[in-house]
C-alpha cells in the first residue's frame, strides 16, 4: 500500500492538503476502522471525496462555478460602493485576487474571476 510519502515528486506536486476536524467519535470509528481493515484514513477520505467531486461535477462544473463566484463578487462590490468605503474598483479587485488566491485557487480561475468583476 502506498502513502503520499512514497509518490514521486511529480505526483506531489499534483497533490493538496485538504484538512477537516471531526468529531471525537467519527475520529475513534474512523482509526479503528483503518487499522482493522489494514487502510490509511487518507485512502477511505480521499475516495469519498473523489466521488462526491463527481457527482457533483457532473451538475455543475468549474465555469458554472467560477460564474457563481463572479455573481458573489459583483453583489460584494455593489454593497462596497454603495457603503462608501473609499475602496476603489482597482484595490477592490486585487483584494479578490489576493483573497482568491489565499484559498488557493488556482491562477486561471482568479484570473477569470478577476476579468468578470464588473465596476
Amino acid at each position: 500500500m502506498r502513502t503520499i510519502f512514497q509518490q514521486s515528486h511529480n505526483e506531489k506536486d499534483n497533490l493538496r492538503l485538504v484538512g477537516a476536524y471531526m468529531s471525537l467519535q467519527v475520529c475513534d470509528y474512523l482509526t479503528l476502522y483503518t487499522l482493522a481493515k489494514e487502510i490509511t484514513k487518507t485512502d477511505i477520505i480521499r475516495t469519498q471525496i473523489e466521488n462526491w467531486v463527481t457527482q457533483e461535477r457532473a451538475k455543475e462544473d468549474e465555469m458554472t462555478l467560477v460564474k457563481k463566484i463572479v455573481e458573489l463578487i459583483n453583489k460584494q462590490w455593489k454593497i462596497e460602493k454603495a457603503a462608501k468605503r473609499g475602496t476603489t474598483f482597482q484595490q477592490f479587485k486585487e483584494n479578490c485576487a489576493a483573497s482568491l488566491t489565499r484559498k488557493e485557487i488556482d491562477a486561471k480561475f482568479i484570473q477569470v474571476i478577476i476579468n468578470e468583476i464588473k465596476a
